[in-house]
């Protein structure tokens, strides 16, 4: 896809992102009612919890939009990005982001995590999709972040982990779904005020 594409893409998606920025602050009240109930220690990094869910708040080109990636192993994370595609990426998101949110299917056995992730690991390589309104289609061969996360469960397990099904499918959907649950939080919204 050549820079123009690429640019009037990202521009509707920002246009169409911004009328999430309301919803947002629904997701928000969300998680801190979600953390706050939690009987789980959410100060540990599930480090080797293949399948578990990445998301975080902060990314530089879009903020509001984040970035969701999928762990692999103790090193490892599948993500998709507009420059590389899918492929791996270092799972410290613990140290390196400012915000980070570990999120897994609500009654879930780790070997049904790991199945998805075993899916999403067999995706490397495989191109960035651009169209973001595209991200339920479950027979294609490129991904955002978000899609190949969503994907890789509804392909492995038949668990669709946002069931309320938004025009656009965006990272912090999956600490608001009611088919998930959250594991790891840093520097989450709530303890910022």
């Amino acid at each position: 896809m050549d820079g123009k594409k690429m640019f009037v893409c990202l521009l509707v998606f920002v246009f169409v992102s911004i009328g999430y920025m309301q919803k947002n602050n629904l997701s928000q009240k969300i998680l801190y009612s979600k953390t706050k109930h939690s009987a789980s220690g959410l100060s540990h990094y599930p480090k080797n919890f293949p399948g578990a869910v990445l998301i975080t708040d902060d990314n530089e080109i879009v903020p509001f939009v984040g970035h969701a990636g999928i762990i692999i192993n103790s090193r490892q994370i599948i993500e998709s990005s507009c420059f590389e595609g899918v492929h791996y990426g270092p799972n410290d998101w613990d140290i390196a982001k400012k915000t980070c949110y570990c999120s897994i299917p609500n009654k879930f056995t780790k070997q049904k995590c790991f199945l998805a992730a075993n899916w999403s690991q067999n995706q490397i390589g495989k191109s960035y999709n651009y169209n973001f309104f595209d991200w339920r289609n479950t027979k294609t061969n490129k991904f955002y972040c978000s899609q190949i996360i969503w994907t890789a469960y509804q392909n492995s397990c038949q668990k669709d982990l946002v069931p309320a099904h938004p025009l656009i499918l965006l990272p912090l959907e999956f600490i608001s779904s009611p088919e998930t649950k959250i594991i790891y939080l840093k520097d989450a919204y709530h303890e910022k005020k």
